[in-house]
C-alpha cells in the first residue's frame, strides 16, 4: 500500500465520519424540535381550553338556524328529514 493510497483512505474515512456525525446531528435536532413543538402545542391547547369560548370569538354564540335547502337532496332523504 503506497503513501498516496493511505492518504486517500484516511480522507475517505474522515469524510464518512464527518458525514455520519452531521446526519446524527440533523436527526437529533429534528427530534428535539419535535418534542419542543409537541409540548408547546399542548400548552397552547391547555391555555385555550382554560380561557373558554370567549377567547376564540363567537364560538359560544348561538346562531339562528337558517332554513335548509332541500333542492339537491334525494326525495327519500327529504321525506325522512322533514318528518
Amino acid at each position: 500500500m503506497s503513501r498516496q493510497d493511505s492518504k486517500l483512505q484516511r480522507w475517505i474515512e474522515r469524510s464518512l465520519l464527518s458525514t455520519g456525525l452531521a446526519l446524527i446531528l440533523v436527526y437529533a435536532s429534528a427530534r428535539i424540535h419535535t418534542v419542543v413543538m409537541y409540548h408547546a402545542g399542548l400548552r397552547s391547547f391547555a391555555a385555550l381550553s382554560e380561557t373558554g369560548p370567549s377567547a376564540t370569538g363567537d364560538a359560544g354564540e348561538q346562531r339562528p338556524e337558517a332554513p335548509v335547502d332541500f333542492r339537491l337532496w334525494s326525495s327519500g332523504r327529504t321525506s325522512l328529514e322533514q318528518a
